[in-house]
């Protein structure tokens, strides 16, 4: 009953956010949400061109800060005979170009006629800048010579996959109070490439970087949850809607996805205006480059292209969308012994839960616990009606696995070891002393311990943009030795109440011996292979080693369970 409301809702959205096109008033949607302002209007038909009219074998050679002003539209498929080429070759045909109008802006810079004595591709670029009243315009023109790739083969690509996800895309948007045609932003990030990677690291169909992703998604050796459709969206539209709180507009929550919400705060604070064609125009820093001024002129015309595909490309056969079910694991899961037991093909699971890393396909690593995975609409009925004994047969063997391959029980007396508590005094500088870090530990948690600021402990410690520390990593505290008895005190009632509060639920039920795989670290043998803290395993083991550990070390895990 509630997958058909969402239904109802969904096509409601969707007719009721109709789009429209006027050049003499951009693009607008009768809803209001997203409008393209007569300044943005050329920036629109320039991206909307290259979506739709020019592919990947045409290079657009256009002025960055208009780019409506295009020189020439390069067919590599003629410069080259049969029409193939390698990137070399295509970066040699792109330098040549360049360079062919780089001196012809160098001559005009130098021409003081009115254009009766040039002829040729001279000519016509003095026409092109006639009515344009601005001192040095072919210097500038010079410095402003760009390069842009036709998209329409992408597009189409992103048009057809974008069939398989965006039901539900969609009604995840719908969800959390996010407009739904932000559902056509992929089209910009990645054509709906679940696997695409930029050249900055970003990944998935909503292009999250790590240092973004992590704060919403499980990322680690085992799974990216920024390669699941569904997943990156759920995040995408947190991401949003905290944008929209901050920012108060929709149009510049898109402008933040790229530049960040604090750089778009930095725009409105110096320009004092909400208006995004505005600040498209005048805000001038170094780090608010072309991608970003055109990442909302691009959005704006993927939208359009998108919700009028057939009048750009003609009939085009979308991908299905894929019904599915998904699934919450209960333990670390060999993948073979879960497509055996459900009668699934590799191939077929792996289309539907990409997050899912290479090598557990190739069996060198397990699916851990908690990982959501999806199954196809029979898989998962299957799975249903005969739950306990896949979960014995699939979940109970995969532990079994996993202790056979990797863990020997522990057979000896073990001493358990404290925090380093030790406070060290600096005899270079009597008015510091330093310490270890212990697991759990911040700067932030030394700086309200010794009193002084978290600044003045990064001055101390040269420690510039992060605030992360390494376990064992050696620290001074900008404060007098004699001072150091309130720290130490702090410090040890800071971690007996973590313990206190551990021991509260859990016990250490047994101890085995783990054996590091190669790609392993410790945060993920910690939190995703056997669900204990870092601190706990630091009790069994040398902080100096769980520091530097490799493939083929041996450390102790204390496995634990909820206390009777």
């Amino acid at each position: 009953m509630k997958r058909k409301e969402n239904i109802i809702v969904l096509v409601f959205l969707l007719f009721y956010f109709t789009a429209t096109w006027d050049n003499s008033k951009g693009f607008e949607y009768k809803g209001g949400i997203f409008k393209c302002p007569t300044y943005l209007v050329d920036k629109v038909e320039f991206w909307k061109d290259i979506y739709t009219k020019y592919g990947k074998n045409h290079i657009v050679i256009h002025d960055r800060e208009n780019p409506k002003i295009i020189y020439e539209i390069v067919d590599l498929e003629k410069e080259f005979k049969r029409g193939k080429y390698t990137a070399r070759q295509k970066e040699k045909i792109i330098k040549k170009y360049k360079d062919k109008y780089i001196d012809i802006f160098s001559k005009l810079e130098r021409y003081k006629g009115s254009g009766e004595k040039l002829s040729g591709d001279e000519h016509r670029i003095f026409k092109l800048f006639e009515k344009i009243d601005k001192r040095n315009k072919f210097y500038r023109a010079k410095r402003n010579i760009r390069t842009q790739e036709g998209l329409r083969d992408k597009f189409i690509e992103g048009l057809i996959t974008r069939g398989k996800y965006i039901r539900k895309i969609r009604e995840i948007l719908i969800e959390n109070g996010i407009p739904v045609e932000i559902s056509a932003l992929p089209h910009v990030e990645s054509s709906f490439n679940t696997n695409a990677r930029s050249k900055y690291g970003a990944v998935g169909i909503w292009q999250f970087t790590r240092s973004t992703g992590i704060r919403y998604l499980r990322i680690n050796s085992f799974i990216d949850e920024r390669k699941d459709p569904y997943a990156s969206t759920r995040a995408v539209a947190k991401l949003f809607k905290k944008s929209y709180e901050e920012l108060k507009s929709w149009p510049l929550a898109i402008l933040a996805h790229n530049y960040g919400i604090s750089g778009v705060k930095r725009a409105v604070r110096k320009l004092n205006t909400t208006d995004i064609s505005v600040i498209t125009e005048k805000y001038k820093t170094r780090r608010f480059g072309f991608a970003s001024k055109n990442f909302y002129p691009e959005f704006l015309a993927a939208l359009e292209v998108e919700n009028n595909y057939q009048k750009y490309f003609g009939k085009i056969n979308i991908e299905k969308n894929i019904e599915f079910e998904s699934i919450r694991l209960t333990s670390n899961t060999w993948i073979y012994k879960l497509l055996e037991k459900l009668n699934i093909k590799k191939e077929e699971f792996a289309e539907l839960n990409p997050h899912i890393n290479k090598s557990v396909f190739s069996y060198r690593k397990y699916i851990p616990r908690k990982t959501v995975i999806y199954l196809p609409i029979d898989k998962y009925i299957a799975y249903k009606e005969n739950f306990k004994n896949i979960e014995k047969d699939v979940f109970k063997d995969s532990d079994v696995v996993l202790k056979s391959r990797r863990v020997v029980k522990v057979e000896k007396n073990l001493k358990i070891s404290e925090p380093d508590f030790s406070v060290y005094e600096d005899k270079k500088n009597k008015e510091y002393f330093w310490i270890y870090v212990n697991p759990e530990e911040t700067i932030w948690h030394f700086a309200m311990w010794s009193g002084v600021s978290v600044n003045s402990i990064k001055r101390a410690n040269n420690l510039r943009r992060s605030n992360s520390l390494k376990i064992h990593q050696k620290i001074k505290i900008p404060l007098s030795y004699k001072y150091y008895q309130k720290f130490e005190e702090e410090r040890k009632e800071y971690h007996k109440k973590i313990e206190e509060e551990f021991f509260r639920i859990y016990e250490i039920e047994s101890l085995i011996e783990h054996r590091i795989q190669k790609g392993e670290n410790v945060w993920d043998i910690c939190y995703h292979i056997y669900g204990v803290p870092l601190w706990l395993i630091s009790k069994y083991n040398d902080l100096k080693k769980l520091k530097r550990v490799k493939p083929g070390d041996r450390i102790i895990i204390p496995l634990v369970r909820k206390s009777v």
